[in-house]
């Protein structure tokens, strides 16, 4: 039988080779829910993020991981945080108030963990597809991207996926803006 670990390492693995076969995503989400009490955070953002990656989807399981997740958030590192809700975001829910509310905390909380672009794109993406929109986070976002923007490389698709998640949710910030549209330029013969 495959237990938690193997199940997030092997769900990665397919996802990456582009295994598109229901019977072994299903077989894949049946097995989490069957091992849900002994999911590590670990465990849980790899089998999300492969899920995603693939296109794939189950309410009843994210539904049944939210509170798990709630539960655990604190030991949850910035990028199965980011992955995680990257996931959730992709998948349009849950919509469940306390969930979202816990994930926001952590994330206020945990601000300054969120350095590479991949990640911070992913946060700000998930937020606004799930319709979470609070000025001061989207405020210190704007303020943080940009001081992460001096020191690393941010690549365009990053940058634009960032400008999209801000006008999702009507935040405007011409000075962010402006350095999206000044480091796109940096990087624009390499978009796909």
């Amino acid at each position: 039988q495959m237990d938690a670990s193997l199940l997030g390492q092997c769900a990665v693995v397919a996802a990456r080779e582009g295994m598109d076969n229901a019977v072994f995503w299903n077989m894949m989400v049946t097995r989490a829910k069957q091992l849900l009490p002994t999911l590590e955070p670990q465990d849980v953002s790899l089998l999300l993020n492969a899920l995603s990656r693939v296109r794939r989807s189950d309410p009843e399981l994210l539904s049944m991981l939210a509170p798990l997740i709630t539960k655990r958030l604190p030991y949850y590192t910035s990028s199965h945080v980011a992955m995680v809700l990257s996931a959730y975001g992709k998948a349009g829910g849950p919509h469940d108030p306390s969930f979202l509310h816990a994930v926001l905390q952590e994330i206020k909380a945990r601000f300054h963990e969120f350095g590479t672009p991949v990640e911070i794109s992913m946060v700000v993406n998930a937020l606004a597809k799930l319709n979470v929109y609070d000025r001061a986070v989207y405020e210190r976002m704007a303020s943080h991207i940009q001081g992460r923007m001096l020191v690393e490389d941010f690549h365009v698709r990053d940058l634009a996926v960032v400008a999209a998640a801000f006008a999702r949710v009507q935040h405007g910030d011409s000075l962010l803006f402006d350095r999206i549209a000044e480091r796109s330029l940096s990087t624009l013969a390499e978009a796909t």
